[in-house]
């Protein structure tokens, strides 16, 4: 009896163990970026982290992969249930779509945020590479505040 249950806890012991290590090896990873896509997820890594916006959890443990994909019919795509991020090719020529395309997904993956009326970097329409170099700075602040 006492074997019996000395084995009991040996396996419930090791089992608990194990999923705590890949819950940590998840966390401690996270998810596999596309490297043309890298500048800017670092980028919103740096703007969430110096505004004390607590993201890594959620980032590490629920996104597997930012993805760059040919033929969307959208700028990127969140999807939480394959818990993948896509970004369409065709904008890899254009630094400020692609920017605000990977700020806007990952919005809505991390965030949860949901597509605005306003003019930033939730709203659902193109406003254009001009308007999001020229207005940079100020898309993020609103978009931080709808993050905290």
């Amino acid at each position: 009896m006492l074997m019996k249950r000395f084995i009991q806890f040996i396996l419930i012991t090791v089992i608990v163990a194990g999923a705590g290590w890949v819950f940590w090896q998840d966390y401690r990873t996270g998810p596999i970026i596309d490297s043309r896509l890298d500048k800017y997820v670092n980028e919103w890594k740096h703007d969430m982290d110096s505004a004390g916006i607590r993201y890594k959890i959620i980032f590490n443990t629920t996104l597997d992969t930012i993805k760059v994909v040919k033929g969307l019919k959208a700028y990127g795509y969140s999807h939480v249930s394959s818990r993948t991020i896509r970004v369409k090719e065709e904008l890899l020529t254009s630094e400020w779509m692609t920017r605000q395309t990977v700020y806007h997904e990952l919005g809505h993956h991390i965030f949860s945020l949901d597509h605005v009326e306003d003019e930033c970097i939730m709203f659902e329409d193109d406003l254009g590479e001009s308007f999001y170099q020229n207005n940079w700075n100020n898309l993020v602040s609103k978009y931080i505040n709808k993050a905290k």
